[in-house]
């Protein structure tokens, strides 16, 4: 019981809507995004602020689908990744996450470091 009023704790405190941590499906994905979108509907959230805010929780939880690693397929928590959304007083949080094999850290924070490295010309020509 301590855990979840510590989860409550922290979410009220860090102004959380919602966190899912487990495997992604599509039918979650569909139920994340619903619930999101019940949460800002609940809050009076602009249109134009609640589509953008949308549009960028699809593209995380598409990249979550889309770059998972099978890290130990006997591992029943291999597919744990994580999507949260916070609001603040001005702007929206949306935090995404995949587990990584330990083989692929050092490849990704080199293409991490790349584009960190780049100006908004050099993104754009990346893609």
């Amino acid at each position: 019981m301590k855990y979840i009023f510590d989860l409550h704790t922290t979410m009220m405190q860090r102004n959380l809507i919602l966190i899912y941590e487990g495997e992604f499906t599509q039918e979650i994905t569909k139920s994340v995004l619903a619930m999101a979108e019940r949460n800002m509907d609940s809050m009076g959230e602009e249109m134009g602020i609640k589509r953008k805010v949308f549009n960028v929780m699809v593209e995380c939880l598409q990249n979550i689908v889309k770059h998972a690693d099978d890290i130990d397929p006997t591992d029943k928590l291999r597919h744990n990744a994580i999507f949260m959304i916070g609001k603040g007083e001005t702007e929206y949080v949306v935090t995404s996450g995949n587990p990584i094999a330990k083989d692929k850290i050092q490849m990704l924070s080199a293409k991490l470091d790349q584009i960190n490295s780049l100006d908004k010309e050099g993104l754009k020509n990346l893609y």
